[in-house]
């Protein structure tokens, strides 16, 4: 917006062997959050994508699981037990637990050719005719932007369990951006499909083992350990879509994105998703519940997109906040930075740099509250949309009809 000084956040792209940041916060807004149920938070990372590191050996570690302040006062026999737990645990499991290496032509501006960058995340296999689910950002990076295809170059494969020398290309069959959620096939037959368990029935301090394959497969199947440290945590990403996750103290590192978090009956409840990475600060990682991970799922392998989500057509400025608004002298809002050309938004006549205050008359602060509205509505709705515009200086009302959303992928 002319005139306006917002500065985007900053983040860390997974591409190019980098780690993807979601999100920078204040840790005082993670203590004030944590206490409220929700949470907040100063520096997280979504693990999925990493280079490959060669020449380093597999490990299972269970340190998280012998520290945890639960087991104190135990018994070295029941030690023994919850160990021999974990161990029942990762046999079932791990042979459903896949890497997914994706190659990123990457130009050499001084050689002027280009070369393949490894990235790495993981991946569970949900059926045994060949579909895995994993989260989208361990595969956005190779696919051209908006669609599930290959960008030109890059490459997309899966690495089973023992096979390490027999990688199998991987095709995109969905992917949805809003619940970083997406699905893959490979050519494979009668493959160890996981169990899926119930997220809704989980407990705080329950059992928790996290399987994944931080640095790439050469440490493919490592197992962690811990508990269930909460339920129903909020976290809001830097493009302001909200995830609800569960929490737990199982180590998520590099790599493990995709992955599964078990029960202790090696039941899959979450996917791997997410994890603190701010200093003073340990044991706190995230997963997406399975319920909801599978819903996703089964929308994407039916129809390639998720069916029934409402579709406005607008991108939000996430840096502008109430303080900018005092500064300016403009209202509080949503400031409008992108209308997608045919969208129910450009078809009603709203524009880059508007500001919308209010929808069906409730007032909107966050893109998370602009989601939270739309997603209870459905394709067809009516919605009424309050703005400032700030080309004239006046405000204006729209009765937008909202579309279904058939391009999930971002």
């Amino acid at each position: 917006m002319e005139g306006f000084n917002t500065q985007p956040s900053q983040q860390h792209d997974a591409r190019r062997g980098k780690h993807f940041n979601i999100l920078q916060m204040a840790i005082v807004a993670i203590l004030c959050s944590m206490l409220g149920g929700g949470l907040m938070f100063g520096a997280i990372q979504i693990y999925g994508n990493t280079s490959v590191v060669q020449n380093q050996n597999t490990t299972a570690s269970f340190a998280s699981l012998l520290q945890n302040p639960a087991l104190k006062g135990t018994t070295v026999a029941d030690t023994q037990d919850s160990i021999g737990q974990v161990t029942s645990i990762a046999q079932k499991v791990s042979p459903s637990v896949v890497t997914i290496n994706t190659y990123v032509q990457v130009q050499d501006l001084f050689s002027r050719g280009s070369t393949l960058e490894p990235e790495s995340g993981s991946g569970i296999i949900i059926s045994p005719d060949g579909y895995i689910l994993t989260n989208n950002h361990v595969i956005t990076d190779a696919l051209a932007q908006g669609t599930n295809t290959l960008a030109q170059g890059d490459k997309i494969e899966v690495v089973l369990p023992g096979l390490k020398d027999k990688p199998y290309t991987a095709k995109v069959i969905g992917r949805d951006a809003t619940t970083d959620i997406a699905v893959l096939q490979i050519s494979a037959v009668n493959l160890p499909a996981a169990e899926l368990g119930n997220s809704d029935n989980i407990k705080v301090g329950e059992l928790a083992v996290a399987i994944g394959n931080p640095m790439g497969d050469t440490l493919m199947g490592t197992v962690t350990a811990g508990i269930i440290s909460g339920l129903n945590r909020s976290l809001t990403m830097d493009n302001g879509e909200q995830l609800n996750l569960i929490q737990t103290d199982a180590a998520i590192n590099p790599g493990n994105s995709g992955g599964p978090l078990c029960n202790s009956q090696g039941q899959v409840i979450g996917i791997n998703t997410a994890k603190i990475s701010a200093q003073n600060f340990e044991g706190l990682g995230f997963a997406i519940p399975i319920n909801d991970a599978k819903t996703i799922a089964d929308s994407l392998m039916k129809s390639g997109y998720v069916k029934g989500r409402p579709f406005l057509g607008i991108s939000i400025d996430s840096t502008f906040t109430s303080i900018a608004a005092r500064r300016y002298n403009v209202p509080a809002g949503l400031l409008v930075n992108g209308v997608q050309p045919l969208s129910p938004a450009s078809t009603a006549g709203i524009k880059v740099d508007d500001i919308i205050t209010k929808i069906d008359g409730v007032s909107l602060k966050t893109s998370s509250d602009l989601q939270t509205l739309l997603n209870k509505h459905k394709p067809g709705d009516v919605i009424t949309v309050e703005l400032y515009r700030y080309s004239d200086k006046a405000s204006r009302t729209f009765k937008i009809t909202l579309a279904e959303d058939k391009v999930s992928a971002t």
